[in-house]
């Protein structure tokens, strides 16, 4: 009997369908970054200097609306900043700051000295939400390869993950219908798939 076999292609299609759900909650986990996260940062790090900078025109600085804070603290992160204002930022930074730059995008690292108040604990929450997700996605992706390699064609994995419908392209759906409904004219099989079309659509739902 005819059937889909997940082959290599098709398994890296939906180890990515798998990742994209991801994404798309990391991406809306970004709208809660706050602009004033470095509105703190910044004029604390520059306060000796912010009316020496007033004072200057933009062409002394780099002119930034976005800025990536790649470090807080000792906790990893990469939080990107899309301003609605341009910031002035100096080509070089004195030593004894508790930032520093990395590159001419404006890579900064912040120093935590524990005088960051609610800042801080925003900022860690956050990034404790993105590592989070990061853990969710991993074992998802784990649980979606375990199935796609324990089973060689797509009919039996279905029956024992139906979910897994949300992730297929949709060549490999097609292909699958077509060859159920063969199936069905040939032997009479009484096969409910309106399960499979909720998932589809719950899943078009949250992207």
């Amino acid at each position: 009997m005819a059937t889909v076999k997940f082959s290599k292609e098709l398994q890296e299609n939906i180890v990515h369908n798998a990742r994209s759900i991801f994404n798309a909650k990391m991406e809306r986990h970004k709208q809660n970054i706050k602009t004033d996260w470095l509105d703190v940062i910044y004029n604390r790090a520059f306060a000796a200097y912010i009316p020496h900078i007033n004072a200057l025109p933009e062409a002394f600085f780099l002119m930034r609306e976005k800025c990536l804070v790649t470090r807080f603290g000792t906790s990893g992160m990469n939080i990107e900043f899309n301003m609605p204002r341009k910031y002035k930022f100096p080509h070089d930074l004195p030593a004894g700051l508790m930032i520093t730059h990395n590159n001419w995008w404006y890579e900064l690292t912040v120093a935590d000295d524990n005088q960051w108040g609610d800042t801080a604990s925003e900022i860690y929450a956050y990034q404790a939400q993105v590592r989070q997700i990061e853990n969710e996605c991993h074992e998802f992706i784990e649980v979606v390869r375990k199935i796609i390699t324990t089973y060689s064609t797509l009919a039996p994995a279905l029956k024992a993950w139906p979910p897994l419908w949300d992730l297929l392209p949709d060549e490999a759906k097609n292909r699958h219908k077509q060859i159920t409904q063969r199936t069905k004219n040939e032997v009479s099989l009484d096969m409910d798939l309106s399960k499979y079309t909720s998932t589809v659509v719950m899943h078009k739902l949250t992207k």
